[in-house]
């Protein structure tokens, strides 16, 4: 005669093996998916001012001063671009920093993403142009060449957040 300990035995044996299956599918699945990556995204003050400057048709009695309102104009483009970024739910998982390449900040992050090999981080840099309303940027995996450009940062968060943590790749068929 079986007890009644005995035939349930199996059942939560079964029970068991289901939710260890489904909780190890859920796992792998999250693992796998490109939403779940944390990604960085690095906006390249420096090169983005220095485009500011050279992107400049001012006469040359006024160039000290056009300089000097190019790069506040892009130091506020700065500002509006991150709060861009923390805004558009497609950026939820990805980190943005600004390297401005002139202070200590920037240098140990510079140095903080160069000894780490094994960090995915982009480049993000704009051919800032006083004055546009659209600002023409460039993507790429760290220092590499840019492999992705566009004609709009501030309003092509979510488009280079989404690049940046499907690894370049902009449309899935």
């Amino acid at each position: 005669m079986e007890s009644r300990s005995d035939s349930t035995l199996p059942k939560s044996f079964f029970q068991m093996f289901i939710l260890l299956a489904f909780t190890t599918f859920v796992v792998t699945l999250a693992a796998c998916s490109t939403e779940s990556r944390h990604r960085t995204i690095v906006y390249d003050q420096q090169w983005s001012s220095a485009a500011g400057v050279k992107n400049l048709s001012c006469v040359p009695e006024l160039r000290a001063s056009c300089e000097r309102q190019a790069r506040e104009t892009e130091a506020a483009f700065s500002k509006i671009l991150s709060t861009a970024f923390r805004t558009s739910p497609e950026c939820a998982t990805v980190q943005f920093l600004i390297s401005t390449g002139n202070d200590k900040n920037s240098e140990e992050l510079e140095h903080s993403l160069a000894s780490n090999a094994g960090s995915r981080y982009w480049r993000l840099r704009v051919d800032f142009r006083p004055g546009l309303t659209k600002e023409p940027f460039l993507l790429g995996p760290g220092k590499d060449n840019p492999r992705i450009e566009g004609d709009d940062a501030e309003h092509s968060a979510a488009y280079i957040c989404k690049a940046a943590k499907n690894n370049g790749v902009t449309a899935i068929w």
